[in-house]
């Protein structure tokens, strides 16, 4: 375990670069998708208040389906993965990673901004709950997920371009990394499809009933 711990601080150290483009394309996309729910029209608005407005009165009497949410938050969460794993692995595939990072971004801010602006003061603890708990851990491990494959994938340019300087990446370096992340990942999963539910449904049933 102090392996892993040593090898992903070396990481971190030797790609800082790395880790503040993932970030930054990540906080472009929040602060993208608080500023959509300001500008948008009046008609999107409605269509979406009435929508999260059928969720929560319907919720709070409904038993929640663990099914559905674990196989909507697997497919998700490893679609935006395997994005970034294959994207890291090309030479050109950089642009795609960071994009991938400003969506889960805009998806993050978007989400939160809504239900705050929708809801007021009681969005708070909506939007925690819907929020907050499973992207505690899923979005750090999707930042240093990025940054490795970042760096692998501008490595690998640099090598093309200049084939006197060889830059090696072995994924099998990364290979102890990746299983923390799976495991990471799979807690983030279980967080959003037992976690969460029950929390926004105890929120619902205090404040909304």
């Amino acid at each position: 375990m102090s392996e892993i711990k040593n090898l992903m601080e070396d990481n971190i150290r030797n790609n800082k670069v790395a880790y503040l483009a993932t970030f930054l394309f990540f906080s472009i996309g929040v602060v993208l998708g608080a500023y959509t729910i300001k500008y948008m029209g009046d008609n999107n608005t409605t269509e979406l208040n009435k929508y999260f407005s059928t969720f929560i009165s319907s919720l709070g009497d409904k038993s929640i389906n663990y099914n559905e949410i674990f196989l909507s938050s697997f497919k998700s969460n490893f679609t935006l993965f395997g994005i970034i794993f294959i994207s890291g692995i090309f030479i050109l595939g950089f642009p795609f990673l960071l994009l991938a990072n400003l969506w889960k971004g805009y998806t993050v801010g978007f989400t939160f901004s809504f239900l705050l602006t929708t809801y007021e003061y009681k969005g708070i603890g909506l939007a925690i709950g819907a929020v907050i708990p499973q992207n505690i851990i899923i979005v750090p491990v999707m930042l240093l997920f990025s940054s490795i494959f970042l760096n692998m994938s501008i490595g690998k340019l640099i090598a093309f371009r200049n084939k006197s300087k060889k830059i090696s990446f072995e994924i099998r370096e990364f290979g102890n990394i990746l299983i923390v992340f799976s495991i990471l990942l799979g807690i983030g999963i279980f967080i959003e499809t037992f976690v969460s539910p029950n929390l926004i449904k105890l929120i619902i049933t205090q404040f909304y009933s």
